[in-house]
């Protein structure tokens, strides 16, 4: 009876560390091919991510986040959790978000929540696209109240991600994300 309760217990010991472990490694898993781009490193972007040789692991946290990739030369996705500075985003503070023209067909940039899904809000603007900023050079605020310039919001005193889709990215950046000019994200003012 004591040799039966201590496998079983052994059994469901190693069952929970398994468990825990792989949530553990998925939810704090950034991608052993992600890499900085942009200015000051600002952006990450997986490059294996949405081909055949992503790992398990950035398998995992994809199908965790509930997220289907395209192939690279169908859509580049890119994510933030900083400013300029390096400072964590927060909906305590307001941002201006610049950038050029992006190359691709279509893209969009996107406010996620600490658990990732989409910011909240009343007037239900979940992202800044191409078809909302005249052609070349762009400027929004990320804020938790309205602003009077085009403005994405976010949740107040919330910290947030953003994520950058470029959906049919030209040619020649497909395999070289770290050459686009990605949007700069500075701080305003905080309260």
């Amino acid at each position: 009876m004591g040799f039966l309760f201590r496998t079983l217990l052994s059994i469901v010991a190693a069952i929970a560390i398994g468990v825990v472990s792989a949530w553990y490694a998925i939810d704090w898993h950034t991608g052993s091919s992600t890499v900085s781009v942009g200015t000051k490193d600002q952006w990450r972007h997986n490059l294996v991510i949405g081909t055949q040789s992503a790992n398990p692991y950035d398998k995992a946290v994809a199908a965790r986040q509930g997220l289907v990739y395209l192939p690279q030369e169908d859509a580049l996705y890119f994510s933030t959790e900083v400013d300029i500075t390096g400072d964590p985003l927060t909906g305590a503070c307001r941002y201006r978000v610049t950038g050029a023209n992006l190359p691709s067909d279509w893209w969009s940039i996107s406010a996620y929540d600490g658990s990732g899904q989409l910011m909240a809000n009343e007037d239900e603007r979940y992202s800044v696209t191409l078809g909302d900023v005249p052609p070349g050079n762009f400027t929004f605020i990320l804020a938790g109240a309205p602003q009077p310039e085009l403005w994405l919001p976010v949740e107040t005193g919330q910290p947030f991600s953003l994520v950058l889709r470029l959906y049919g990215p030209e040619p020649e950046f497909s395999n070289k994300p770290g050459e686009i000019n990605l949007p700069r994200i500075e701080e305003i003012d905080c309260r």
